[in-house]
């Protein structure tokens, strides 16, 4: 009988290649990137002094635009940078105990923001860790919380968000916006992920 060792061997390490291959949140410090083939859209998240960032490249119509953001948490953004100017956003709850959210439990902040660093509305956020379960984007799949975040500012229309959140990875995998009704409207889901 043919010695099953060096198949069994090869098919391990094979296996460990593919696994190797994955993102981890330690890969952070160099840089992961999410792509979305169609349209194109690609982000890549890096841990700074600064916290989690990322830069982003958004193509629509032949229209290249790049925007930045900083986060405290992967989903509380702090600032989002572009051409425009700078806006802001002051939490009153400490984004980092979104990491103790646990099935059916609500997370809620008051919330100021600001515009090139003057205040121009304030309101709230809240966010509800769902359910968990698993997503996959390219050959990696990861297990993730299933999030929603409703967020209100004066003088700006309600944004609704579910997040697909990888808490291991510590970065979101997908969004969809929300209606009023809580139905879809648009979702960002990504085609690859890679360690840079």
């Amino acid at each position: 009988m043919k010695n099953p060792i060096p198949g069994i061997v090869a098919w391990s390490l094979a296996a460990s290649a593919a696994c190797a291959a994955c993102p981890t949140q330690a890969d952070l410090a160099h840089g992961i990137e999410l792509k979305r083939n169609d349209p194109f859209l690609g982000t890549v998240w890096t841990t700074t002094d600064q916290g989690l960032t990322e830069a982003r490249m958004t193509e629509r119509d032949g229209e290249v635009s790049d925007v930045s953001a900083i986060y405290a948490h992967a989903l509380a953004v702090t600032h989002r940078i572009d051409e425009s100017g700078t806006l802001e956003l002051v939490y009153e709850t400490d984004p980092s105990t979104l990491d103790a959210l646990q099935i059916g439990q609500l997370w809620h902040s008051t919330l100021r923001l600001l515009y090139d660093g003057s205040e121009i509305a304030d309101g709230t956020v809240s966010i509800t860790r769902l359910e968990d379960g698993e997503q996959t984007v390219g050959e990696c799949t990861y297990r993730v919380w299933i999030v929603r975040s409703e967020q209100r500012l004066s003088g700006f229309s309600d944004t609704n968000f579910d997040y697909v959140y990888a808490p291991g990875l510590g970065l979101n995998l997908a969004a969809i916006r929300l209606d009023d009704r809580g139905d879809p409207v648009t979702g960002v889901f990504f085609d690859t992920i890679r360690a840079r």
